[in-house]
């Protein structure tokens, strides 16, 4: 197909990709902008990673390590291109801000068009960015980690190079882009600090040649240009942000123009060439290969698309400008074209990777799970038998659970989809752990909601089944936390199946007034319609303070329990009310049910209405009363 293209165009225009032409020219946009704009905003503490801005598609992030009066003015929706920033650093050990896209959908680069960057800034001198320093596009990804910089100036003297890249990098190819060459590095960072924990991850490089204040980064030619050289990005794109750091100094930053923009076609198009969009649903869900990856194509190309699913998914047709269930598939370019691969799960898909435990790498963990070690904690894993053991040296020094985990992410959970949950623990001595299935980042939304389990030294059998009620999202996490003992824990054969269309049994929003999170600003959308069960003898604690044997969501359970009215049979606190409602709900001692023969039960539908003392005869979820403690708890009638 390249020697398509270049049989019909001249080789100037042919390339005109690679030198973009922006809507605004961003070279002359000098006018200084106001911090006290409407909208602006200034940060002089770390966020604790991205957060998103007032009335803008960007998010921001700032990093400050060390030194004093560091800061980052962000100048508001409304003044030089919407996200243009200043920065001002005083003797860190490390400083760095960042503004642009946070995505973390689970999709990989090319669901995301064509990314541009038009900038303008000064800066302080050289040298005032201490021992390292960089000034350009910079991100992410996940499935594969990878880290990646696009580097258009720095505050050192020179041009970089693998020297003064952190911890030295390899040269793998060059290419001219945006009216200048670009060398390309790639190094490795060994157990160092990301996005998932202390992990080792190769960096990516574009240092451009010629250095400048202003201009145009075609952000998805450098993206294209690494795979090509076999610097394979991972397919969950974290982020694209305009970055400044600084590895010590005083020194400062300030854009006049700062614009990150997505666009359908790439700059500079020839005319009578055309592009293809191509993207799967859910994300996640597969991939599409193309018979050609050019960038566009002249008119009356075809080009052969093939849907390949990936594991536990199969393909289901296409949709946009390309209809039916055949793959592979042609379309005939003549126009702009969008294409759409749609998969769905199998039933009994088995969404975790490596719940044995047993791969070759990482003692066991390989590159699906990640132990988390934040807040100065430390521990080890050690894998064998089809199960981890977490061997925890030091707690976290926030007093935070999750700041100590192990959790494995890039999961796809679908709405109306229900799923089940197992695995299998114990602990050296008796402790209890946390488990979730939530967002990966802030908000940190639970799907199944954060549930504490109660371990003991024999090997249990925990399970949990729930519908998924959020909208779809291809990117949960699943985590065990461990910060709150030393005690080691042993975890095995952890399994997420789907198992069909959801059809749950409980109350929505009676579950949903239990749940809670494991993030102080966290939401829980998708754990009301969740039900669990323990098995054996361990018991399975709400984060809410409810505890019951058999259910670890708020008290309702699906199996367990030796009553007919399948209650739990732990103790716990008293309700007195009338007329008990579903926001007040705690579980009751099984024990207490009877006293003297005396039955003391009496039954109340989900608004409060009492039924009498007879289990009611239709099945559904109800509140029962112990008259004689004020005890309550939901049941589930069957």
């Amino acid at each position: 197909m390249k020697k398509i293209v270049i049989a019909l165009c001249g080789i100037a225009v042919c390339f005109s990709p690679l030198f973009a032409q922006a809507p605004v020219d961003a070279c002359t946009q000098t006018t200084k902008l106001s911090s006290t704009a409407s909208g602006a905003q200034t940060f002089t503490s770390n966020s604790s990673g991205n957060k998103f801005l007032t009335d803008s598609p960007y998010g921001y992030e700032m990093w400050t390590e060390g030194g004093n009066n560091n800061k980052l003015i962000w100048f508001g929706p409304n003044q030089g291109g919407g996200a243009a920033f200043s920065a001002e650093w005083n003797n860190p050990n490390d400083f760095l801000g960042r503004v642009g896209y946070f995505w973390n959908e689970g999709k990989p680069y090319t669901s995301y068009k064509n990314v541009y960057c038009d900038f303008n800034f000064t800066r302080s001198a050289d040298g005032t960015g201490g021992s390292y320093s960089y000034i350009g596009i910079y991100g992410w990804t996940k499935n594969k980690l990878v880290e990646w910089y696009i580097v258009d100036d720095w505050f050192g003297t020179g041009i970089m190079g693998p020297s003064n890249i952190g911890g030295g990098a390899t040269k793998k190819g060059e290419f001219t882009v945006d009216g200048a060459t670009y060398f390309i590095y790639q190094g490795t960072r060994d157990q160092k600090p990301s996005i998932e924990g202390t992990q080792t991850f190769p960096q990516y490089f574009s240092i451009r040649q010629t250095r400048r204040k202003c201009g145009t980064i075609s952000v998805t030619e450098h993206f294209k240009k690494w795979e090509e050289l076999g610097l394979t990005l991972g397919t969950n794109v974290y982020e694209a942000k305009f970055l400044v750091e600084a590895g010590g100094g005083t020194g400062s930053f300030e854009a006049t123009y700062l614009k990150l923009t997505q666009e359908e076609t790439p700059r500079g198009l020839p005319a009578g060439n055309f592009v293809l969009s191509t993207d799967v649903n859910p994300a996640t869900s597969g991939e599409i290969t193309r018979s050609s990856n050019a960038s566009y194509y002249p008119t009356g190309t075809s080009v052969t698309l093939t849907a390949k699913a990936a594991d536990g998914w199969e393909f289901d047709g296409w949709s946009g400008d390309l209809t039916g269930k055949t793959s592979p598939a042609t379309i005939t370019i003549n126009a702009n074209k969008s294409v759409v691969a749609n998969f769905v799960l199998k039933a009994g898909s088995e969404l975790i990777k490596n719940g044995k435990f047993n791969a070759s790498s990482n003692n066991g963990l390989g590159d699906s799970w990640k132990l988390n070690t934040w807040g100065s904690s430390q521990a080890s894993a050690n894998s064998s038998n089809g199960a981890v053991t977490i061997n925890i040296n030091t707690l976290p020094t926030t007093g935070n659970k999750y700041d100590l985990q192990l959790v494995q992410a890039g999961i796809p959970l679908l709405k109306g989809n229900k799923y089940i949950l197992t695995f299998e623990a114990k602990a050296a001595s008796a402790r209890t752990i946390n488990v979730v299935l939530q967002m990966p980042d802030d908000p940190w939304t639970d799907f199944l909601r954060d549930t504490s389990v109660a371990l003991t030294t024999t090997m249990q059998t925990f399970e949990y089944e729930f519908d998924m009620t959020a909208n779809d999202f291809p990117n949960a996490r699943l985590g065990f936390d461990f910060g709150n003992s030393t005690a080691a824990v042993t975890i095995g054969n952890v399994s997420l199946t789907y198992v069909g269309a959801g059809t749950t049994t409980s109350s929505s929003s009676a579950v949903a007034s239990l749940s809670s999170s494991s993030r102080g600003s966290s939401s829980s959308a998708g754990s009301g319609g969740v039900s669990s069960s323990s098995r054996g003898s361990s018991s399975s604690t709400g984060s809410g303070g409810n505890s019951s044997s058999s259910a670890g969501s708020g008290g309702l359970s699906s199996s367990g329990g030796s009553s007919s009215s399948n209650i739990g049979s732990t103790q716990s606190s008293s309700s007195n009310g009338e007329s008990p409602s579903s926001d007040s709900v705690s579980p009751i001692a099984l024990q207490n049910y009877q006293q003297s023969g005396e039955l003391v039960l009496k039954y109340y539908n989900l608004q409060g209405q009492p039924l009498g003392n007879a289990k009611p005869k239709e099945s559904g979820v109800y509140i029962v009363k112990n008259i004689k403690t004020g005890q309550v708890q939901k049941v589930i009638v069957k």
